[in-house]
């Protein structure tokens, strides 16, 4: 379950990554992220927790993130995610053949794909799983723009989304309001810094540090999962990833 949920932080942080590199732009990069996670638990407590890795992007547009003993891998070229296991020697492939041309249209309406039904600044329905007929609706107002500011060196866009999941849809007694930010280094096409926060999770802020453009060409392995690992294969349902409304930004 750690594993599947980990995937799915990825993948969405890697479709934005991907959504950010226009054909005729080959910057190849390497540089440090870092995640910090914080909850806020009853009585003043809170739980801080952060997680480093290093971060890979070729000049067609994959992406690897080494994080401890987990590797995940992006590639839009071949059609596929994974999310590996090093120690296990196990790998997770999501086969992602829309993948790209969906990020590359999510780049192009300010980094925020419309919600089903309708587009930025509209209620729309969400799905429920299995079918039938449609839950709640999910207020998604347009993104909000914050300038530019300097982020890990590079001046960057930033752009603020809030969702606010309604009363039920997922068994909340309350609504569950989502805020985040994207801070877009135009220069690199990288987001150099997300942010995300709701009282369902907590908060979670990606930085990337120790940006380096790579002149030479990247390792081509650096991009694919090993012979000897057991990979187990799925077709990914690019619609229900994550709950409505609590999705990455950038992702779908």
């Amino acid at each position: 379950m750690r594993l599947l949920q980990f995937s799915c932080i990825v993948l969405g942080l890697a479709s934005v990554c991907v959504a950010q590199l226009p054909e005729h732009v080959r910057v190849q990069i390497t540089a440090t992220i870092s995640d910090t996670y914080v909850k806020n638990l009853t009585g003043g407590n809170t739980v801080t927790h952060t997680v480093t890795g290093t971060f890979y992007r070729d000049q067609d547009g994959r992406i690897r993130i080494e994080r401890d003993r987990q590797i995940s891998i992006q590639d839009p070229v071949a059609g596929f995610s994974a999310v590996m296991d090093t120690s296990a020697r196990t790998a997770r492939k999501l086969l992602t053949p829309q993948r790209a041309s969906l990020a590359s249209a999510a780049a192009s309406k300010s980094l925020a794909p419309p919600p089903a039904g309708g587009g930025p600044g509209i209620s729309s329905t969400a799905p429920p799983a299995g079918g039938g007929a449609p839950g709640p609706t999910v207020s998604r107002p347009a993104p909000v723009d914050l300038g530019k500011k300097v982020v890990s060196g590079y001046l960057a866009s930033g752009k603020q989304f809030t969702t606010t999941v309604p009363v039920g849809a997922v068994g909340n007694i309350l609504p569950i309001i989502t805020t985040s930010e994207v801070w877009i280094a135009g220069e690199l096409h990288l987001p150099v810094m997300l942010k995300t926060s709701n009282s369902l999770n907590g908060d979670h802020t990606t930085v990337y540090d120790n940006i380096n453009v790579v002149t030479t060409q990247l390792d081509p392995g650096l991009f694919v999962i090993p012979a000897d690992y057991q990979v187990t294969t799925t077709n990914m349902n690019l619609n229900a990833q994550v709950p409505h409304g609590l999705q990455h930004p950038g992702g779908k």
